[in-house]
């Protein structure tokens, strides 16, 4: 990652906490607690069955909805970075 890209980013958190105030610190309280509920979920899904999620998904659908996942997982990987 390039400093000037660091720049950016803390620069349009900076006007983002400067609009909105605190409100943005509802929606990191949800999305913690929504991504702990997933973790735990896929995690014990894994120790019971010893497979891990994509595994399961691999298994009970069809290869277009396989694809779809795909994307989606993907989406959200570039939409974290």
């Amino acid at each position: 990652m390039k400093i000037n890209s660091v720049h950016v980013a803390v620069e349009t958190d900076l006007q983002a906490g400067a609009q909105y105030k605190y409100e943005l610190l509802w929606i990191i309280l949800i999305a913690s607690c929504a991504a702990l509920v997933i973790q735990s979920l896929a995690a014990s899904l894994g120790v019971v069955t010893g497979k891990h999620l994509a595994e399961h998904c691999r298994a009970e659908y069809p290869k277009v909805t396989n694809f779809i996942l795909w994307i989606l997982a993907e989406l959200a990987v570039v939409a974290c970075d």
